[in-house]
């Protein structure tokens, strides 16, 4: 009767002679019955506990002979990228770097062409890889700045963009926004991936990424957006007429819903405060400070019934007077 281990091996052969790898099965992968998934993030998990015991990685033999890399060193969604890029080619399909990798869809040439740009910082086992689809480092360094994108689609994406930023005064829109919709924060994702590319190979702005700057010139800050939205949410209160109330701990300034701001308090109007008079100006009233919680004193002898006093033994009196006479004391 085969094992479980045994079990979940053929499982995994299976697995990659359908999809040609193992690290495109996630947590809820079910391969025949098993859990695929769920194993193969176990076999990782032990791996990587064993190196940082041991200083070494020893791989799984039996893994390893169905896929090389079912545990690369780097992340697993470089590897799922990789291996789409290589059923790319398998296809009979070539990778133009100088073009900007037609053929394949947005996300893939986004992923080719930021590959290209840091070809000099990848490892060496990626960038054997990369060569493996073609990809050396002179056709890197030949690569095209960022993948083409129809001037249609990227007019529809300005569009909506215009019409958030109308509405919220930024762009600096979270990854799952969708606004009317559209998958906005995922478009402007994939705007701020090109801008960066390009100020990374030291090539101007683009058309697209003057067209966003026009709207928003913080649209692809250099810090993260919940900071760009944070500013953006206290730079909207000020100019209503709200000032920086420093005695409050700038209470009136928390984000939305969140605790101790002002909206996330139950109130009993709907309207929005548009000057200063409708907030408070005086500080607020003292406190008095909250009495310290002070130790418990218990008594022993009343917490713990065996050191209670007990009353004396009529004899032990006489005993113990008794060891104090001198002999012969008792005889007489």
């Amino acid at each position: 009767m085969a094992t479980h281990f045994q079990r979940a091996l053929a499982c995994a052969h299976a697995f990659v002679e359908a999809h040609g790898t193992l690290v495109t099965a996630t947590t809820d992968t079910v391969q025949d019955g098993l859990k695929l998934g769920q194993w193969l993030s176990n076999q990782r998990s032990k791996d990587r506990a064993y190196q940082l015991r041991h200083g070494t990685l020893v791989p799984a033999l039996a893994l390893s002979a169905i896929d090389p890399w079912w545990n690369p060193p780097w992340t697993l969604e470089w590897q799922r990228s990789w291996h789409q890029a290589h059923t790319h080619v398998q296809g009979g399909h070539v990778l133009d770097a100088a073009a900007g990798f037609p053929g394949t869809s947005n996300a893939l040439a986004t992923w080719l062409t930021t590959q290209c740009a840091q070809y000099d910082i990848l490892q060496p086992g990626q960038q054997d890889l990369l060569a493996r689809i073609g990809l050396t480092m002179e056709t890197a360094r030949g690569a095209a700045a960022r993948p083409a994108e129809r001037e249609a689609d990227f007019a529809v994406g300005l569009g909506y963009a215009r019409s958030y930023h109308a509405t919220h005064r930024t762009l600096a829109a979270a990854i799952d926004t969708v606004h009317d919709g559209f998958q906005l924060g995922r478009w402007l994702r994939r705007q701020r991936q090109h801008a960066r590319t390009d100020a990374d190979r030291g090539t101007p702005p683009t058309a697209a990424a003057k067209a966003l700057n026009r709207i928003d010139p913080w649209w692809c800050p250099p810090w993260s957006l919940a900071w760009q939205r944070a500013w953006q949410h206290i730079h909207d209160q000020i100019k209503a007429g709200h000032r920086l109330d420093t005695d409050h701990h700038f209470r009136s300034f928390a984000p939305p819903n969140a605790p101790g701001s002002a909206s996330s308090a139950p109130t009993t109007t709907t309207s929005t405060p548009t000057s200063s008079a409708s907030w408070p100006t005086s500080a607020s009233p003292t406190r008095e400070p909250a009495p310290v919680p002070q130790p418990l004193r218990r008594n022993r002898t009343h917490a713990c019934p065996r050191l209670r006093r007990r009353p004396p033994h009529p004899g032990r009196g006489l005993l113990h007077r008794s060891r104090r006479l001198p002999s012969g004391a008792l005889a007489e």
